[in-house]
């Protein structure tokens, strides 16, 4: 079983100070299940820009079929900081997953849905940004397109409604904003094994 983790800095395992070494989501994803997990996570790394690491360069030069389970986790550097429009933001994921499903059919494909940020000590939520939307309308708006799309999809507001919250997120994220600290990575990869195993994944 082969794992392939697609994303941002919160996949690379950028604290919002340094890349970590050991303990992020993907090494501890690996140790959970007991399988290999590639980590092609990208500081920084978009939905709708083509720079190097962002969603659709790595559709283009990845070869999924050395994979099982291809994990995609973007969205929230396209919220704060591209112009795109939500509209564009679905559109561009959903070629993306159509295009990773056409280069190996016989892959199973997970999404996940950005997690909760705080911008200037601010839930983002409801906080407009350049591309005309909201956060929290980022998060359903991605959400919406993975079931269009008929990939599993790991929503936080779902399965863990508390897991980032304005009482815990000061202790949870390790610049207070957006990423997560060592300990906060292994919460994340506690929640997607079990949803991996829950839902017959691998």
């Amino acid at each position: 079983m082969k794992i392939l983790a697609l994303g941002d800095s919160i996949t690379n395992g950028y604290d919002g100070e340094r890349d970590l070494t050991n303990g992020t989501y993907p090494q501890e994803l690996s140790k959970l299940l007991n399988c290999e997990v590639t980590n092609y996570g990208v500081n920084n790394a978009m939905i709708t820009r083509h720079e190097y690491g962002d969603l659709t360069p790595r559709v283009n030069s990845v070869d999924f079929t050395k994979y099982d389970l291809i994990i995609i986790f973007y969205g929230t550097n396209d919220y704060a900081h591209m112009s795109s429009s939500l509209t564009d933001v679905e559109n561009e994921l959903g070629h993306a997953v159509e295009a990773i499903k056409a280069k190996n059919p016989k892959a199973t494909l997970l999404g996940i849905v950005p997690m909760n940020r705080w911008d200037f000590n601010h839930n983002a939520d409801q906080i407009v940004r350049g591309g005309g939307y909201t956060f929290h309308q980022l998060q359903a708006g991605i959400a919406k397109t993975y079931a269009e799309h008929e990939v599993a999809c790991l929503d936080w507001n779902k399965v863990a409604p508390r897991l980032l919250t304005d009482d815990n997120y000061q202790e949870r994220l390790h610049d207070s904003h957006l990423h997560p600290n060592a300990k906060m990575y292994g919460i994340m990869a506690d929640y997607i094994a079990k949803f991996i195993r829950e839902h017959h994944l691998i």
